[in-house]
């Protein structure tokens, strides 16, 4: 996703600065300013949002809402104005699942009363699958986009 929007926002003309711990200079479009650094590190993060308006974050993980929390409290004080986190359906419905929690816990640190905020949750016109939903990326993307139906187990497994 975050490949996808660097490229998208760097061929409309945008500003973009990519932050990652391991940046491939080869890989990032034209025009993309590339910052190494870690989520991790306040006093990187802080770096990295000098002059910056707007922020995508992307984090997942055990140490994901630690991260969104260090980002969120760097972005106000650099006084981003907006701050968009990637999260995952069921927070507001009561899911209690691990990938949920996580990103429960991270859209707090980013809505809690620091860094004052509102979540928005973003959905399209009808409910679909996440096949569907597989399906319609790849169609934007133009390229196919495989969909593996896993159990949670197998879901866990993989990120633990």
């Amino acid at each position: 996703m975050g490949s996808f929007l660097t490229r998208l926002l760097a061929d409309r003309g945008a500003s973009v600065r990519a932050m990652a711990r391991h940046l491939d200079r080869g890989a990032l479009p034209a025009g993309v300013e590339p910052f190494a650094g870690n989520l991790d590190d306040p006093s990187a993060v802080q770096t990295a949002l000098d002059g910056v308006s707007r922020v995508f974050l992307l984090t997942g993980g055990p140490q994901g809402p630690q991260r969104d929390q260090t980002l969120a409290q760097a972005a106000a004080q650099a006084g981003v104005e907006h701050l968009v986190k990637l999260s995952v359906l069921g927070i507001t419905e009561g899911a209690d699942d691990l990938i949920t929690r996580w990103h429960r816990a991270g859209e707090q640190a980013i809505t809690d009363p620091g860094p004052a905020g509102h979540a928005y949750p973003l959905t399209g016109p009808e409910a679909i699958t996440p096949r569907q939903q597989a399906a319609v990326l790849a169609d934007l993307i133009g390229h196919p986009i495989d969909f593996v139906d896993i159990t949670p187990d197998q879901a866990r497994d993989q990120m633990v």
